[in-house]
This record gives structure tokens, C-alpha cells and sequence, in this order.
């Protein structure tokens, strides 16, 4: 991040901490991120009772306001936690409108890529659809998983952890990038088969000699926030697996480089190191890749999947938690967190604030 949009982040959470937060108790704030109805009803029976507060001084009756409006908090069935991402927001916007979705700030914390603000709302959709319009990305703390418990992270390789899809560089080695991202990016809508498409973009590969991967493993574009992310998952002892619809050679380096424990990936047919255009063995496609997020479940792991096309649909729907990664709308439709705006900071941000205020 340059020096001048680290000020910018600095200069907006600044904006944002300066707005009088209304900061909740503990079991407040597990109530409304468990959703457990034992936890809300304690959460109530310890907020003090003021029995006469026009005898209070004046800031006890603030004191007594701020109780009140967190019992109002807990008694709305309606009433969620959110977490909204950004680097850069219209903050005199967002504080102008906070009424217009009976919303309240409750947390503002500054990562490193991002900014987190913790939001209460019963107003959910309409909030997002406001977030989401100018620049930030959005979720309902609730469904977030807690880094303090075990779980499995599973995820897609291209266009999530790397930016690029390394189909389309294999094919760039023989002239025919446009050709094969063409086929790739209808795939990805969903548009066509996968295991076909995959078949037909490998057929037009025959030829290419495997040792050029060198070059292009050498230079894979990493998703930003990638590796932070992995070792946080990594230093919460959380499995974690790289499941790709793409090819060994490059899943595996891109498994070694951030630290997953296994990866999954496509067979190139070669001989003599020449590619013979066919894929060899099962087929990574929808159904292994939720096979995959299954295996976990059944070890009792909370499961968080990731992806942003069309053959992690399955998979998204598979796992306790989905986010969809800058993907194609039909992605977008089932997953949990929608990340359009920002980088996988995003994710990490959410998944330490809600371990965190547990």
C-alpha cells in the first residue's frame, strides 16, 4: 500500500474512532453474535435496573440512557452485528445516514489493509446495499466462524489466492491466450461444463513443454493478504486445504509458498515433458471440490469455503461459512461475505473481530 493510501486509511478510521461509539458489554455482544437465547437473557438480567432516573445526576442519566438502548438492543428480535470492510469511505456520508437503517457504531479498528466498523442494525439488507454502494464490504457477524474454535479452511487457487488463471499463462506459451480465456471465462459464469471445458482448453495445450512452468510459477501474482491470512489460519492450528480446478504444478507451489496443508489439483497428461493435451484421473471439479469441505465437516471442523467461480458453487454451499471472492454474480448469490471492494485482508479483519469480541 503507498505511503499516500496508508494515510488516507488512517485519516478515515481517525474520522470514524472520533464518533462517540456506543460500546456494548461482553454478553451483549455474545448474545447477538451467538444468537443463544440463555446468553441474551443473561446479558439482560445484568444490565442495572435504574428505578428512579429523574433523581439521577447528569451523567448517570447518561449512563441510564446507554443501558436503555442496549436492553432495546437485546429485546429486537430483528437486531444483528456487522462488520463492514473498506479502505476509503465518504465517513460525513455514513455517520449522516447511520439513522435511515437504525443503525449504531459500536467498534472501529484499523488492520493492516482495511478498516473494520462493527455495526447494530435491524435494517440488515438495506444496510448492505448502502455499504456495498460506496466501497465496502459486509457481513453479519453472526455467521462468521471463531478462530478460537477448530475448523478447516478450503480454497480455490486462480483468480483467489493468485490473481491470474494460470490456464490462460499456460496458454499464452503457444499464442493462444485469448482463445482459452475466452472458454475459461464461460466456464467460471457457469455457462458451460466444467470437466468438458476443462478438457477441450487442455486439448488446445498439446505441445507445450512443461519446463515453461518454471517461468510462470516464478512470477504467479499473489492474491494481497493471502499469506497473512494463511499463517493467522495456520497459528490457530485450523486445517487448511488449496482445492483447485487447475493443475499440480502450479497448486503445489502455490500450496508450499502459503503455508496450506494439502492441495488438490488436475494431472497434465506429458511425455517426454511435452504436454499431450488430455487430462489424466478424476476431474477436480464442483462435486470434489465439496467432497473436500465434507471430509472436514465429518471430523466436527467448522468449515469456511472460498472461491469466485462457478465450480465452487458447490463447495460455498457445502461450508459452515462461504465467501465469495471478486466473483462472477451466480457465485455472489449463495455466498455468506461478498468481497467485491477489498483484498483478503478483508477476510482476516472479520474473522479476528469476531474472535475478538468473543
Amino acid at each position: 500500500m503507498s505511503e499516500l493510501a496508508t494515510k488516507i486509511l488512517r485519516q478515515t478510521a481517525a474520522s470514524l474512532s472520533a464518533f462517540p461509539a456506543n460500546n456494548l458489554t461482553a454478553l451483549t455482544y455474545k448474545a447477538l453474535l451467538t444468537r443463544d437465547s440463555q446468553v441474551y437473557e443473561q446479558a439482560l438480567a445484568e444490565l442495572p435496573v435504574f428505578l428512579e432516573p429523574e433523581k439521577l445526576k447528569e451523567q448517570e442519566k447518561e449512563n441510564a440512557l446507554k443501558v436503555e438502548r442496549e436492553k432495546a438492543l437485546l429485546k429486537n428480535p430483528q437486531m444483528r452485528l456487522v462488520a463492514a470492510t473498506f479502505v476509503d469511505f465518504p465517513v460525513a456520508k455514513l455517520l449522516m445516514n447511520l439513522p435511515d437503517y437504525n443503525a449504531t457504531i459500536h467498534v472501529v479498528k484499523l488492520y493492516a489493509h482495511s478498516i473494520v466498523v462493527v455495526l447494530s442494525s435491524d435494517k440488515v439488507q438495506e444496510l448492505f446495499a448502502f455499504l456495498r454502494s460506496h466501497g465496502a464490504d459486509c457481513v453479519d457477524l453472526a455467521l462468521v466462524p471463531n478462530l478460537k474454535e477448530k475448523g478447516a479452511f478450503v480454497s480455490d487457487m486462480d483468480s483467489t489466492m493468485v490473481t491470474c488463471e494460470c490456464i490462460d499463462r499456460i496458454a499464452s506459451l503457444c499464442g493462444i491466450e485469448e482463445q482459452v480465456a475466452a472458454i475459461t471465462e464461460e466456464a467460471m459464469q457457469g455457462k458451460l461444463d466444467f470437466a468438458a471445458s476443462l478438457r477441450q482448453r487442455v486439448a488446445l495445450l498439446k505441445g507445450v513443454n512443461v519446463q515453461d512452468f518454471d517461468t510462470i510459477i516464478a512470477t504467479l501474482p499473489y492474491t494481497v493478504g493471502a499469506s497473512e491470512l494463511l499463517k493467522a489460519l495456520n497459528s490457530k492450528e485450523w486445517q487448511t486445504a488449496l482445492v483447485s480446478g487447475g493443475f499440480i504444478p502450479f497448486a503445489q507451489a502455490v500450496s508450499q509458498e502459503l503455508g496450506f496443508s494439502e492441495f488438490h489439483a488436475n494431472t497434465l497428461g506429458q511425455d517426454q515433458g511435452v504436454l499431450t493435451g488430455v487430462v489424466e484421473g478424476a476431474i477436480v471439479d464442483a462435486d470434489y471440490k465439496a467432497q473436500i469441505v465434507d471430509k472436514y465437516q465429518q471430523q466436527g471442523l467448522t468449515t469456511i469455503a472460498i472461491g469466485d467461480g462457478a465450480n465452487d458453487i458447490a463447495m460455498l454451499k457445502a461450508a459452515d461459512f462461504s465467501v465469495a471472492y471478486h466473483a462472477k454474480p451466480v457465485v455472489n448469490e449463495v455466498a455468506d461475505f461478498i468481497i467485491q471492494h477489498n483484498d483478503l485482508y478483508a477476510l482476516l479483519a472479520i474473522l479476528e473481530i469476531k474472535a475478538w469480541l468473543l
